[in-house]
C-alpha cells in the first residue's frame, strides 16, 4: 500500500478496527505480535482515511484523463488526493522495536494509500510524470482494497510483509503494484486494472497468499 520513495523502499498497511494501547497489550504483543499488529495498523489506517477524506482533494480532470484508459469512474470518483510536505509514520513503530521486530518507515515513501486515499510527498510535482505513475501504483492498492476488503486486505499484506522475511518489494501486492506501473511507463494501449488485479488475487488466494475471511466489498472471494 505504499509506494517506495526516491532512495529507499517503505512499507505500509491499511483500515478499521479499534486497537487497545500498548500498555493494556504489551505481553499479547510480546506472545504473538502479528495480530497485535494488525491490529493497530487497521486503526492508524481507518483514522488516516477519515481525516484525508475531509482534507483530499478528488482527482483533477488530468490525472482523470491519464487515468481513465486503466481505472473505471467507480475508482475514479471515489478517491481523495493530499500532497505533503512529508508522510508520517503510525505511531506504534516505537512499540514495534521494544518486540525486537523489523519496522517500516512509512515517512521515507514516495506515497501511501488509505483505503481510497492517496497521500504523495509534495517533493514530487503534481501533474509530472513521476506523479502520475506514483498514483497509478497507489490505485492499484485501492483495486486490491476493493476486492479484497479493506480488512482482509490489511492482514492479508501485513502477513505477506511476515512470511517474506519482512521484505517490502517481496510482498506480493507490492509485486503486482510495482509490475502494473512498469507496464503503464511503457505508454502502451491502457488495459483494464482492475480485471487484471482479480485474475492475479484469485491465483495469489488459490495459493494461500491472504487469510480466509470476509467482509464488505470481498468479491474477489465469492467470484
Amino acid at each position: 500500500m505504499v509506494r517506495s520513495g526516491p532512495d529507499e523502499a517503505a512499507q505500509q498497511l491499511e483500515l478499521k478496527g479499534e486497537g487497545p494501547s500498548f500498555n493494556r497489550q504489551s505481553q499479547k504483543a510480546l506472545d504473538d505480535p502479528l495480530p497485535w499488529l494488525i491490529e493497530r495498523s487497521l486503526q492508524w489506517v481507518w483514522e488516516q482515511r477519515e481525516f484525508y477524506r475531509a482534507n483530499g482533494r478528488p482527482l483533477s480532470d488530468e490525472e482523470r484523463n491519464e487515468l481513465q484508459g486503466y481505472y473505471n469512474h467507480a475508482v475514479l470518483d471515489v478517491v481523495r488526493v493530499a500532497s505533503v510536505e512529508r508522510l508520517s509514520d503510525p505511531p506504534f513503530l516505537d512499540e514495534l522495536r521494544e518486540l525486537g521486530t523489523p519496522t517500516f518507515e512509512v515517512s521515507r515513501a514516495a506515497g501511501i494509500t488509505f483505503v481510497d486515499c492517496l497521500v504523495i510527498q509534495s517533493l514530487f510535482q503534481e501533474q509530472s510524470p513521476a506523479w502520475f505513475s506514483i498514483l497509478f501504483h497507489e490505485l492499484v492498492h485501492v483495486v486490491q482494497h476493493r476486492l479484497m476488503g479493506p480488512q482482509r486486505f490489511i492482514q492479508a499484506y501485513v502477513l505477506a510483509w511476515a512470511e517474506s522475511g519482512h521484505q517490502y518489494h517481496s510482498i506480493p501486492y507490492e509485486e503486482q503494484a510495482y509490475r502494473l506501473e512498469a507496464r503503464f511507463k511503457l505508454h502502451g494501449p491502457p488495459f483494464p486494472v482492475e480485471d487484471v488485479v482479480r485474475q492475479e488475487l484469485k491465483g495469489l488466494l488459490a495459493h494461500g497468499a491472504a487469510p480466509e475471511t470476509g467482509g464488505e466489498h470481498s468479491g474477489i472471494v465469492r467470484g
